[in-house]
């Protein structure tokens, strides 16, 4: 549409505030006579030049992406990029309950009508003066810090998930090749038994400790490999047992990484599980009516947006969700008409009732945690670092449903993503995969402030280097330690010293020790040091209060015990033959026990 047509459409307010955008004095009162105020003074295009040069800087960014776009303002997407949308002022539509405010209209909202659309011949002229929109480049590190601030320091866990990848899938595939796992014979879906199993076999048990007695959907790496080997068809349920497919049986005899990008492209097509079925908080998921877009059109979205993600960087999680919208691959999950999702209770927590940015990271940004955090990574196409789902403090907007909950789901953790090498060829961002970058120093432990030892790298560390740390640590999970002071005072009373362990735990980490640790290791060193050893004793009982002082009393003998409380007399033990022969003088002995 026009111009023309566009104003003509509007309310006497709205288009009153825009008039008085362009004649402030002696406005006339009839509608088609502000129209031919408004139209004369956008159609001249010097006019309109000077009209573009009073925007401020987001407005101007806003008419070059609408113009660059159709002449239609994807906000989404604007807004994702920018943080925020131009203020129309008074101009916009329903600017209150009675239909007019007071407020008045911004100068952008002589460019923009009927939400954020462009009239055509507006745009024609529009065009010479609206540079093409910048892209966004999404902010990167090349380091991450031991710990983030969310709800307050929370330590930084890491997960390189390349190097461990062949390996995981091919005990995976093994396993099931074996006939020792099960899954539930309705549903597919890995049992408890199964998860259990598993995780014992893997380089990378998974993210978090899965307690003993756990079941199988608090899983998040062993249940992710159990989903996808049955999605990128390597295996299938036979009753309650996983077999193996043609296709995994090849696989399992040649593992190589052109098998796992087309495993990969298979589970990008497949339909066996819905990730948004692991968000368990989100119910109403098989509400009557409920409809739901393609599931390869969402993972295609992520997977489109990690291709064009730098490799080998750091992104923070939430940039992330603010490039796969800038970058224009925003998805829809439910496809009706409203929300059937809530949390809780389907009322006071239905989704219906959050603002669109709190819904989007319940919705789409869980589910793309799930995509992240669960599959890619099991892919090897992802590194991870995480934190404690309860330390995350995930955005979920003021929400009633979620008052007694720590977190939403297990992913809320995942707080920074690394593309790699081998992400990038099974995502198709490149052709050839030449193997893990080499590392300029292989770290086998990365340790914490809070006096945590993770194993990263289980391939690697010696025996030797494990049963030192299995000395000096108590185990939390297959490969999380955490210093503890009894086990460091039995390792220093053993001789280990604390210089040797400050060298071990370096030399393995790859640099130096978090302060706390350092000054852990000084503090044990030190108490381990208040109590000489000076010999043994010998510990006898009296049979009255006053044979014991006379005992302790005696001029040849109180230099070689002490009395303690009333009858009780401790014996040095290297002077014990000389103190029976003195007690004999005395007229007593001792009977043996």
């Amino acid at each position: 549409m026009n111009l023309e047509t566009y104003l003509f459409g509007l309310s006497n307010n709205q288009l009153k505030a825009r008039a008085q955008l362009v004649q402030e004095k002696y406005l006339p009162t009839r509608k088609a006579d502000m129209v031919r105020v408004i139209v004369t003074e956008l159609m001249d295009p010097q006019r309109l030049r000077a009209r573009w040069a009073q925007l401020d800087t987001l407005a101007q960014k806003a008419v070059a992406a609408a113009v660059h776009q159709h002449g239609v303002l994807d906000t989404s997407q604007f807004a994702a990029q920018y943080g925020a949308l131009p203020a129309l002022g008074a101009a916009a539509p329903r600017t209150s309950l009675y239909g007019y405010s007071r407020e008045k209209a911004t100068p952008v909202a002589l460019f923009f009508y009927d939400g954020w659309h462009i009239p055509d011949d507006l745009m024609a002229l529009l065009k010479p003066v609206s540079p093409l929109p910048e892209r966004y480049q999404i902010p990167t590190v090349s380091e991450l810090p031991n710990e983030v601030d969310t709800a307050g320091p929370a330590p930084l866990q890491r997960a390189e998930t390349e190097r461990a990848t062949l390996h995981d899938w091919t005990a995976a595939l093994r396993l099931i090749a074996d006939g020792q796992l099960s899954v539930g014979d309705k549903t597919g879906l890995p049992s408890a038994s199964a998860v259990h199993r598993l995780a014992k076999e893997l380089l990378i048990p998974d993210y978090y400790p899965i307690p003993a007695g756990s079941r199988a959907d608090d899983a998040i790496r062993p249940f992710g490999l159990l989903v996808l080997a049955q999605s990128s068809s390597w295996a299938k349920a036979n009753g309650t047992k996983l077999t193996l497919t043609r296709k995994g049986e090849a696989w399992l005899q040649q593992p190589d990484v052109a098998g796992l990008r087309a495993a990969c492209q298979r589970w990008v097509a497949s339909d066996f599980l819905d990730e948004l079925r692991r968000i368990k908080l989100l119910k109403g998921q098989q509400a009557r009516g409920q409809r739901y877009s393609p599931l390869d059109s969402r993972r295609n979205a992520i997977l489109q947006t990690l291709a064009e993600a730098p490799t080998g960087r750091w992104i923070r999680v939430a940039d992330f969700f603010r490039a796969l919208r800038a970058w224009g691959h925003d998805f829809a999950i439910e496809t009706g008409s409203h929300t059937r999702l809530y949390i809780q209770h389907q009322e006071y927590g239905w989704l219906g009732s959050l603002s669109g940015t709190a819904y989007w990271q319940l919705v789409q940004g869980q589910y793309t945690l799930v995509v992240l955090f669960e599959y890619l990574a099991a892919f090897g196409a992802l590194d991870l670092a995480y934190v404690q789902p309860e330390e995350a403090n995930y955005p979920i907007g003021d929400l009633w449903g979620m008052d007694d909950e720590p977190y939403v789901s297990r992913y809320d953790g995942l707080q920074f993503i690394r593309l790699t090498p081998l992400g990038a060829y099974l995502l198709g961002a490149v052709d050839d995969y030449a193997g893990p970058a080499p590392l300029a120093v292989e770290p086998l432990l990365k340790v914490l402030p809070n006096a945590q030892v993770i194993v990263t790298d289980r391939e690697h560390l010696a025996p030797n280097d494990r049963a030192l740390l299995e000395r000096i640590g108590a185990q939390e999970s297959d490969d999380v330690y955490r210093l503890q002071r009894a086990l460091l005072l039995a390792a220093f009373e053993s001789g280990i010293t604390q210089e040797a362990i400050q060298e071990f735990l370096q030399s393995k980490s790859g640099g130096a020790l978090p302060q706390t640790v350092d000054v852990l290791l000084q503090d044990v060193q030190r108490n381990s040091q208040q109590l000489a050893y000076v010999g043994e004793a010998i510990l006898l009982q009296a049979a009255d209060a006053a044979l014991a002082q006379l005992i302790v009393s005696d001029r040849a003998l109180r230099e070689s015990c002490w009395l303690v409380g009333e009858r009780l007399i401790v014996v040095n033990a290297a002077q014990e033959s000389m103190f029976r022969r003195r007690l004999k003088q005395l007229g007593y002995g001792v009977r043996r026990p």
